[in-house]
């Protein structure tokens, strides 16, 4: 047990049958109809209904883009895709709901699924995280965001809860990464080293 702060969440294994909006949502949601909002993130995302009711709340066509990070979600994920203009991966939330070691190929599943609808895919959390404290990323770090490019997903969240001095760089090396991917995807990157000049 324990004290629930304010902005947290709970995990529980137990089946829980609750509303995808609570009042706040849907007071939010009457209030960004009428601002003319034009996407929504939809979180905890698990099951296409969840798409429908969200839809119904604006007089307006509004691009959705369901959260998958729950079990739940993974197995509705077609369905969640047929109604959804994109998707996005929360990894860490994800890794709650699903063994750790299963999370990278949930996220092979979701972009590859996501790929057959021709739904685009973000992936969120978990990435270049040792920047909170340190200047540059690992080479582990900067695999895993062309790995999740070369699988198919068209953008990477990169931005921390702890955001701190590093935060900028961490952005501008992430941007390099996506500004760069085109080509060493395409076709294999070859690198050339100039010959130094023999001495005399």
């Amino acid at each position: 047990g324990g004290i629930i702060g304010s902005n947290k969440a709970i995990h529980t294994d137990g089946k829980l049958n609750l509303s995808c909006f609570t009042e706040k949502d849907i007071q939010a949601l009457k209030i960004s109809n009428k601002l003319g909002l034009k996407m929504v993130f939809l979180s905890y995302c698990s099951h296409a209904d969840d798409i429908i009711k969200l839809r119904k709340f604006f007089n307006y066509e509004i691009d959705v883009i369901p959260k998958i990070e729950s079990e739940l979600g993974l197995k509705n994920l077609e369905n969640i895709c047929r109604n959804s203009n994109s998707i996005l991966i929360d990894r860490g939330d994800l890794s709650r709901h699903i063994p750790l070691e299963k999370v990278a190929f949930a996220q092979l599943y979701i972009l590859n699924i996501a790929k057959s609808f021709s739904v685009s895919v973000y992936v969120a959390t978990n990435l270049m995280e040792s920047m909170i404290e340190k200047s540059k990323p690992t080479v582990a770090e900067i695999n895993d965001i062309v790995g999740t490019i070369k699988d198919g997903a068209v953008f990477n969240s990169v931005k921390s809860q702890q955001d701190n001095q590093y935060a900028v760089p961490r952005d501008m090396i992430a941007t390099r990464i996506h500004e760069n991917s085109g080509d060493y995807i395409v076709k294999p990157y070859r690198i050339s080293f100039e010959e130094d000049s023999a001495d005399d």
